[in-house]
């Protein structure tokens, strides 16, 4: 990953962040370049994607976490060949092709959110995952590893 991309994904989630405050629930951003390694499916029956263009991406991920929010659960979907918001509120089922569960040390214990993260990263196409919590500050994961966090 080059360092433009690296520093517009830190960027973004500190933003986020920034603006963390009682309301704030949290959420899981996937960067990505190619989905179809990766099962989801939405958390919502309707939602408009022509809300999801032409939109502040900061602004639209934090209205989209706040706790009054249908979409505030699940992850959110960047295209990083777009730049822009593709997809909001996923539940995801990365496949698990860990033979060796010991690697999973170094993130455990965690919550179902920062696991998913994980394996995620581990997914062809994904150029890495992050998480912003309201208590555990960011995280971005990439090909298994923690590569940053705050």
């Amino acid at each position: 990953m080059n360092t433009i991309t690296e520093e517009f994904i830190w960027s973004s989630l500190k933003s986020l962040y920034k603006k963390n405050n009682k309301d704030f629930m949290g959420t899981g951003i996937i960067f990505y370049t190619d989905l179809s390694n990766l099962p989801f499916i939405s958390l919502n029956k309707n939602t408009d994607e022509d809300s999801l263009l032409n939109k502040n991406f900061i602004e639209l991920i934090y209205r989209l976490s706040l706790k009054q929010s249908p979409y505030h659960d699940g992850f959110h979907f960047f295209n990083m060949d777009l730049m822009t918001l593709t997809h909001i509120s996923q539940y995801l089922a990365p496949v698990i092709e860990i033979n060796d569960t010991s690697v999973l040390d170094a993130i455990r214990p965690c919550g179902a959110r920062e696991m998913t993260a994980y394996l995620t990263s581990l997914t062809k196409g994904i150029v890495s995952v992050g998480l912003v919590s309201h208590v555990d500050g960011i995280k971005v994961y990439r090909n298994g590893n923690c590569i940053r966090e705050s």
